[in-house]
């Protein structure tokens, strides 16, 4: 099974309408992580209660890196293994989303990966969208170290090259898969990767 967080900072009426709105949303284990909203607003949102399926915890730290530390401990005691971080704005058009990522984790499909990202229409991208079409690549990385805007995505600057693999691609290896949506492995993680609060995703 996986679990899903998010970090919120006196955002939280973004925050409840993404709960609200999108049906991926429901039946799977949620987690708010608060990285530093004021006094006030913690409070009203403790006195406004959430789904049953979402919890939400103030953030020992506001390093993004450390937040899926304290993500992998909240959802390691409900026995889950694999966290998906996702951004606020973002929302999902596979059906059943997390009954088939969690089909992939118990076949052991995903065994050998640490880390998993998914195929993002992003910015004017959303405008090619045709729901019960094909989907297309789109954005697929976003990485400093790529030269150009740091993107693959499907455009004249990126260089990925995507008539290499066609718009059917099971899984592509990328540098850094995009963040918007991004699945993790608790052990592959804490083994790999040494924590840099220097990073931070809400200034």
């Amino acid at each position: 099974m996986i679990g899903i967080f998010t970090t919120v900072k006196n955002n939280y009426d973004l925050t409840r309408k993404w709960l609200e709105k999108e049906s991926w949303l429901i039946d799977v284990p949620i987690l708010l992580l608060d990285v530093g909203s004021n006094l006030e607003e913690v409070e009203r949102q403790r006195n406004t209660p959430f789904r049953e399926n979402v919890d939400l915890i103030i953030a020992k730290s506001s390093s993004l890196q450390s937040n899926y530390v304290e993500a992998f401990e909240h959802f390691k005691r409900k026995g889950i293994e694999w966290v998906l971080f996702s951004h606020q704005d973002n929302y999902c058009v596979t059906k059943n989303f997390h009954k088939k990522i969690n089909h992939y984790i118990l076949k052991g499909y995903l065994d050998n990966f640490g880390m998993v990202g998914f195929n993002t229409y992003h910015d004017s991208d959303v405008d090619k969208y045709i729901p019960n079409h094909p989907i297309d690549l789109m954005t697929l990385s976003r990485t400093p170290l790529e030269r150009t805007d740091g993107h693959y995505r499907r455009r004249f600057s990126s260089t990925f090259n995507y008539k290499a693999v066609g718009n059917k691609a099971d899984a592509i290896a990328v540098f850094m898969p995009y963040i918007t949506s991004l699945l993790i492995n608790r052990d592959t993680y804490l083994t790999n990767i040494e924590v840099d609060n220097n990073f931070q995703f809400f200034p």
